[in-house]
């Protein structure tokens, strides 16, 4: 089914003074106009009032803004107004012949044949057909397959707020129109084209004036169930979607707000799970959503711009969207997008309406991976050939990121000391960009690191090249030399220096974790197909090198990998022409064994990288000419035990912090807060004592929770609550001055991986977190607390191995905060979860950390 919500651009909103309806292609020898004369009047006797409801406060309902409830729970169940949509209601009016047939192209219209996406891969216009005009009467809406008879339906809001049903029995031909419900022009989102509830049928859901949603079933048979309210607080977004296919594959919910996206998802029946911060990257086109254009497992993104762009995106997790392509049109402002009828083959239908009323039916190819023209995914050679080596076999195989480039790519190894394998790539303008993993599968932020690295002629990434434990970079420049960039193990570097010259001359070097000596070795083939071995100690030292002689063509195309057969030596992988993949493994001599076929078509995967490697699981991370990231897992069933693991980084702590076997601790001393809107205060007073700050940097004050709650620091009162302001910074404004440097900075909504690196940071640089947190009235709480609040504590201890977080709260016993069970001191299981239930983006204004 087809899943498009509303769409929220100004030039959507057209006049609704023009005197036709819209006009679609019918699967009859004339087109039709209806009587204009419909429901508009028939409901007007007992059309509900909603005005009185439109100004109220979704908070004074006991709902934080923005977070979803069940009816059962909202206790709102007669402050919203139903429209009316509960039967099927067929136009009966007598139709008349249709003035004004679907219009032609206008001469300028010219939509490219074939655009080119991020990673090279072509999506191509087969053909663009008009089948209907007339369409800027109302707000158009994806009605899925309403009426079960065939996807690709629409929905129609008019001006008098009738809900009428268009009906489609093919891509280009619609059935006689339906009015199905009216009321609905009151409603400031409607989402449509996707099954809710999980019973097979085609829902509405709807955003009332006072914030309440409001779910509409669909009956499966062009009409409506009884509607229910599922959630209140949502008139604070910008813009809402609903896609089939969100986190797990369930339907969901895209709220954006301020250029934030946040998303709702389900459990695929219709029950909510806790909101997730999401990220989408281009908030300059109007959103649309889509099928699973790219076979990646979740619902994709049609964006339109007013230039006339419809700009594709995908997600591999429901969360994350990244570009995939655009097609470069000459749509005349285009107003809504559904991807209609996408019945894979890399071949589907895009419905597009501009701001003249015309309706357009695009056919498109080379979207999905299943076309012919694409690769198939690699698997491994079933059973035949002699050289197929069966200690290898593929266990599994994820899509974790899509947008990503075929060259510049590089496996990191575990660069910011969390035990995952991370990624970065260099872009045209020569920015290193730093991919972090929080998991085989997920990534956290990515930042740049970097500046001036499209002048590097090579970069080997991965490897512990100076044996401090940490993962590096060696770069070789244009003029031979190689420069090795120290990790830090925090994702980024210390100060770079040369560790040797005359490497200019190699076509092609490999930079391995354990040559012959289990030490970093470097192999380079010369010009004349010889191998030169060059080993190190281990420290970063060169030993005198080998010339291990000639070797064949496979070897030149071959990438560097781990240990791939447990034997303590690093190999290489390689892949022929054919797309076979092979194993090059490491004898003991240094020299590489003759190579082993694992699997085959790999034509199409370029880089091939290094992902986590133990013993018996071996990772290869690949992109494809569509630029889908994929991750592969290998199991390693051969006699082998000599893997040499890779060595966690020890950190470097301040020298406060307290360390045990499994936490790592802020010994802060509690401090009570005096009343209920100095709990930012009172947090800086914490840190600040702990951190010896007894007198101010900024002004002769003392430190005393009332010195720092007055307006030169935390400024209590200034914020929208009444509290300290984090629209001011007001935190770290207060904090930077008390201690007369700039070390404290503020994020707003950091997804849960920044948080946890935060907190994690902190223990290194000795500043403890705080943050700003918001707790809504039916939802997930800390501590105790009930209700709905804002309030500030301070992060003071971790657990290495599970990420438990435990926290100072100025609230607990003594402070001037009665009536919680709430203890001075506190643990909360999972700092991703903490950070995704009381520091993402919804409801309560801004919020976040302190760090």
């Amino acid at each position: 089914m087809i899943k498009i919500a509303r769409y929220f651009s100004a030039a959507v909103f057209l006049s609704l003074a023009a005197a036709s309806m819209p006009v679609a292609a019918l699967a009859t020898d004339s087109d039709y106009v209806e009587d204009d004369q419909t429901a508009g009047s028939q409901g007007t006797s007992t059309e509900e009032d909603r005005s009185t409801s439109s100004s109220e406060d979704p908070a004074h309902t006991g709902a934080v803004e923005g977070a979803p409830e069940e009816a059962g729970n909202t206790g709102q169940a007669d402050e919203w107004k139903d429209p009316e949509g509960s039967g099927l209601e067929e136009e009966t009016s007598a139709r008349e012949e249709d003035s004004s047939q679907p219009q032609d192209p206008p001469d300028d219209f010219s939509p490219q044949t074939s655009v080119r996406s991020h990673d090279g891969g072509i999506v191509s216009v087969q053909s663009t057909e008009v089948i209907g005009n007339g369409w800027t009467v109302g707000d158009i809406y994806n009605a899925g397959n309403f009426d079960a008879s065939g996807s690709g339906d629409l929905f129609l809001v008019t001006g008098d707020g009738t809900l009428w049903l268009y009906p489609r029995s093919s891509p280009t031909t619609f059935q006689p129109r339906q009015r199905v419900g009216q009321g609905w022009s009151t409603l400031p989102h409607v989402m449509a084209g996707i099954d809710f509830d999980g019973d097979g049928h085609t829902d509405v859901l709807g955003v009332h004036p006072n914030g309440a949603l409001v779910l509409y079933p669909g009956s499966g048979s062009g009409s409506f169930k009884a509607s229910r309210q599922v959630g209140q607080g949502w008139a604070i977004f910008d813009r809402l979607i609903a896609i089939q296919r969100g986190p797990g594959g369930n339907a969901a919910i895209l709220a954006f707000r301020d250029n934030q996206m946040s998303v709702y998802g389900t459990d695929g029946k219709g029950k909510w799970k806790a909101p997730r911060p999401g990220s989408f990257p281009n908030h300059h086109c109007t959103p649309f959503p889509a099928s699973d254009l790219f076979d990646t497992g979740h619902s994709s993104i049609i964006c339109l711009s007013s230039d006339g762009d419809v700009n594709l995106h995908a997600t591999t997790d429901g969360l994350a969207y990244s570009s995939y392509a655009s097609l470069k049109t000459s749509f005349e402002a285009p107003v809504f997008a559904q991807s209609n009828g996408y019945a894979g083959g890399g071949e589907g239908s895009i419905d597009i309406a501009d701001a003249r009323g015309l309706l357009y039916s695009v056919k498109v190819a080379g979207l999905s991976g299943s076309s012919d023209s694409e690769p198939s995914h690699p698997a491994p050679e079933p059973p035949g050939p002699d050289d197929v080596w069966y200690d290898i076999s593929l266990s599994t195989h994820e899509m974790i990121g899509v947008g990503w480039p075929q060259s510049r790519v590089y496996s990191m190894g575990d660069f910011d000391g969390n035990g995952h394998a991370d990624f970065a790539l260099v872009n045209s303008n020569g920015q290193l960009t730093f991919y972090p993993m929080n998991s085989s599968t997920r990534f956290g932020s990515p930042r740049v690191i970097g500046q001036g690295w499209n002048a590097v002629r090579d970069i080997y990434t991965g490897i512990d090249f100076n044996g401090d434990n940490r993962s590096d970079i060696l770069a070789r420049m244009p003029d031979g030399r190689l420069r090795l960039y120290p990790g830090d193990a925090r994702g980024g570097f210390l100060a770079p220096y040369y560790v040797g010259q005359g490497w200019g001359s190699f076509a092609k070097v490999w930079l391995l974790r354990n040559g012959p000596n289990h030490h970093p070795a470097i192999y380079a083939l010369d010009s004349d197909q010889s191998l030169m071995l060059y080993s190190t100690n281990g420290q970063g030292t060169f030993l005198p090198p080998r010339n291990l002689g000639k070797v064949d063509d496979l070897l030149s195309h071959a990438f560097s990998a781990d240990d791939w057969n447990s034997s303590g030596r690093s190999d290489l992988i390689s892949r022929d022409d054919n797309g076979h993949l092979y194993v090059l493994q490491q004898s003991q001599s240094g020299r590489f064994e003759p190579p082993r076929l694992i699997g085959w078509g790999w034509q199409s995967m370029s880089p091939l990288l290094v992902g986590n490697t133990s013993h018996s699981s071996k990772e290869l991370v690949a992109v494809d000419t569509r630029g889908i990231l994929h991750l592969y897992s290998f199991t390693y069933r051969g006699t082998n035990r000599s893997f040499r693991s890779i060595p966690l980084p020890k950190p470097t702590y301040a020298h406060r912090v307290q360390e045990t076997d499994q936490w790592l601790t802020h010994p802060i001393s509690w401090q009570g807060q005096p009343d209920g809107s100095t709990c930012g205060p009172t947090s800086m007073y914490m840190v600040l004592n702990y951190l010896g700050y007894q007198q101010s940097r900024y002004a002769t004050h003392s430190l005393s929770i009332w010195n720092l709650a007055s307006s030169s620091y935390a400024a209590v009162g200034s914020g929208a609550s009444g509290g300290t302001s984090w629209e001011h910074h007001r935190l770290s404004v207060g904090l930077n001055r008390w201690m007369g440097t700039q070390s404290y900075r503020q994020t707003t909504f950091p997804s849960g991986w920044d948080f946890r690196s935060k907190v994690l940071d902190s223990f290194q640089t000795g500043r403890p977190v705080l943050v700003d947190t918001i707790e809504s009235y039916g939802g997930p709480h800390y501590n105790g607390h009930t209700g709905t609040s804002s309030h500030i504590i301070v992060a003071y201890r971790y657990h290495k191995s599970n990420a438990t977080v435990g926290f100072v709260d100025p609230g607990g016993p003594g402070s001037a905060i009665t009536g919680y069970s709430a203890q001075r001191y506190f643990d909360y299981f999972d700092a991703n979860r903490f950070a995704e239930n009381f520091l993402g983006n919804y409801g309560g204004g801004g919020h976040g950390m302190v760090y």
